[in-house]
């Protein structure tokens, strides 16, 4: 069975001498969990620290995670607002293509580290903090990476998706074809502001033609990326870690839940989960917010939204699941919520054109539907009232991810593993 449980086939970098690895510097756009990219970049920084190594969080939007504050990792979070919820619209525009107070600040928090030990590590940059960073980061001779949680290196709206018409995008980045395309959820003049900003990113920051190391977290992202970025690019494979500690199977016969965990935006297919449910009248939860909130309210006015909630009460949610609601339009990287759900032993109903549908065995530890499609939903939804069905996949999904758990200890080894391979590299 070809899943994320199993070995991934994409290239490593293997054999090299290591340099000794002391700090390492985390850039996300957010100090708290937005999704899952925040969610393993505040939970690896934190890990990170706990192994002794000095730790800086660099963000652009507070608040700061209560977990965070709680840690040895220092933060500094600059308590900016992302691009979208920025009052100030022109400055908005401004610091989305180039964030210069963002830059000076991490510039001059550099000056305290080495290059000769240091990692400088980017999960998220581009709803707040601008590639305006790569710049400096460059300039000033560090290693650095990315992990690739979305497509935002290659693609100017981050998911190779024309929201206009949901369909997937198969166009050559910044080609022609692509800077005429009105791809933009919402106007064709927001669409001409992100190949801007793409520009900006190649052409001054010089990402992706400078970047040396990526992280690819699935074998489906990397055979999407590879396409787009330099041939001398040196990949790494980490898996993201997830929160589930090995306790028993959830018995997902005494539920009647269907849990929709993420954000409630058009690319993840909420809508879609909510116009199922209500055709169904079967009990629908949406864990998570989003700028979609009031459109699945109208859709499903029955469903209940919890908002953004902590991790554990995430896998409460989860633990009440009959099965997770995976309806993504978009590529998607890996699918963190998936994967969570099988290590409780929960069946998930997965996008076929989504990276998730990797993590889940049609018919075996879960069903795939077809992307976008409200009316194959609401009938996997109708196949899995069957008792038999739900615990066969339940049990099998459970035995399957325990094989080979993705625990943050595992996660962190990993990591680590890359970052002194990247650090010996630097001098080739």
């Amino acid at each position: 069975m070809d899943t994320l449980f199993s070995e991934f086939s994409g290239p490593r970098v293997d054999g090299l001498p290591a340099k000794v690895l002391n700090n390492v510097v985390i850039v996300s756009d957010y100090a708290h969990v937005t999704g899952g990219a925040a969610k393993v970049a505040i939970n690896s920084a934190i890990g990170l620290a706990d192994s002794g190594l000095d730790v800086l969080y660099f963000s652009a939007v507070g608040p700061v995670a209560e977990s965070l504050l709680r840690s040895r990792v220092r933060v500094e979070c600059l308590h900016q607002f992302d691009i979208l919820k920025e009052p100030h619209r022109i400055r908005a525009g401004f610091r989305g293509l180039w964030n210069d107070p963002a830059k000076r600040r991490l510039d001059t928090l550099l000056k305290d580290y080495s290059p000769e030990d240091t990692i400088v590590h980017f999960h998220e940059w581009a709803k707040a903090l601008s590639s305006s960073l790569f710049d400096v980061v460059r300039k000033r001779g560090f290693t650095f990476t990315i992990t690739f949680h979305d497509y935002f290196i290659s693609c100017p709206n981050g998911g190779f998706l024309v929201y206009p018409t949901e369909e997937i995008c198969h166009r050559k980045p910044l080609s022609f074809d692509c800077m005429t395309c009105n791809c933009d959820p919402r106007r064709y003049t927001h669409k001409l502001w992100r190949v801007m900003r793409q520009l900006m990113q190649e052409e001054v920051a010089g990402i992706p033609k400078n970047l040396k190391h990526g992280i690819y977290i699935s074998n489906f992202s990397y055979n999407i990326l590879r396409k787009t970025l330099p041939d001398r690019l040196s990949w790494h494979f980490v898996p993201n870690p997830i929160d589930v500690e090995r306790a028993e199977r959830v018995d997902v016969t005494r539920n009647r839940n269907y849990v929709f965990v993420g954000r409630l935006s058009r690319e993840k297919g909420a809508k879609i989960f909510a116009e199922a449910t209500r055709r169904l009248g079967v009990e629908a939860v949406f864990v998570g917010d989003g700028e979609q909130r009031s459109e699945v309210e109208r859709i499903n006015p029955s469903a209940k939204i919890t908002g953004w909630v902590s991790p554990e009460e995430v896998g409460r949610q989860l633990e009440q699941a009959r099965a997770l609601v995976f309806p993504s339009l978009w590529y998607e990287t890996l699918g963190l919520s998936v994967v969570e759900a099988v290590g409780h032993g929960i069946p998930a109903i997965v996008s076929d054109e989504s990276a998730a549908r990797d993590l889940v065995e049609d018919g075996y530890t879960g069903l795939h539907m077809r992307r976008g499609d409200a009316a194959d939903l609401a009938e996997k939804l109708e196949m899995l009232a069957d008792d038999r069905l739900v615990e066969r996949l339940s049990v099998n999904a459970y035995r399957e991810f325990w094989r080979s758990p993705l625990s943050l200890g595992g996660h962190l080894e990993t990591l680590t593993r890359a970052y002194e391979t990247m650090l010996a590299g630097s001098d080739r």
